[in-house]
């Protein structure tokens, strides 16, 4: 099923999209929704509180209100996403910096959100590999992401279900991360909420 009008005009409203696109950038962002809807066949109501539920979650991670729609445009799977699994992931990218110390991960959300369909399990397992095998070298965006299986058994002469055998992804990890210096915003942030809807 596709956007009706009625559906355009509440997302156009609810995410006000004249204000960040001409016309022709509000019927891509359209057509791209369509894609996803038609595929995943989802309820239109459905698409409306999932799309409020990741303008809050992506809120916590730090993306303004502009930058969630372009993440929502560049690709709309990230609405149903898991969302444990997607905060790990983006603690974890913390790791990825420029020589200047900037980090990446925003803008592989932004631009690359497709790099992130990597498992959790082999994410984690490739960062500790490089990590405590003294391949620090190796903690790029890559050899984090891009690269498939096979290539990184090619290169390192090991399977990667070797690799998640010996370094298993545990859920006491996100406290770790949420204790890098560089994730103290999203910590802070996820306090917060938390707080507030404690109280709520």
């Amino acid at each position: 099923m596709k956007l009706n009008e009625e559906s355009k005009k509440y997302l156009e409203k609810r995410l006000n999209l004249k204000k960040y696109y001409n016309s022709k950038q509000i019927d891509e962002f359209y057509d791209s929704l369509d894609k996803y809807v038609i595929k995943r066949k989802i309820y239109l109501n459905d698409l409306t509180d999932c799309l409020d539920e990741g303008l809050d979650y992506l809120n916590l991670l730090g993306f303004n209100f502009a930058e969630s729609i372009e993440i929502f445009k560049n690709y709309p799977p990230i609405i149903h996403v898991n969302k444990r699994d997607f905060l790990t992931k983006y603690l974890l990218l913390a790791c990825l910096k420029e020589k200047d110390g900037t980090l990446l991960r925003k803008e592989i959300v932004l631009y690359n959100p497709k790099y992130l369909i990597i498992g959790l399990k082999t994410l984690y397992a490739r960062y500790k590999f490089f990590l405590e095998q003294q391949r620090s070298k190796y903690l790029t965006k890559y050899y984090l992401l891009k690269m498939t299986n096979q290539e990184f058994k090619n290169t390192f002469d090991l399977g990667m279900d070797e690799v998640i055998e010996t370094y298993p992804f545990d859920e006491t990890v996100i406290k770790e991360f949420l204790d890098w210096p560089e994730n103290k915003e999203i910590k802070e942030n996820i306090e917060k909420y938390q707080k507030e809807n404690q109280n709520a």
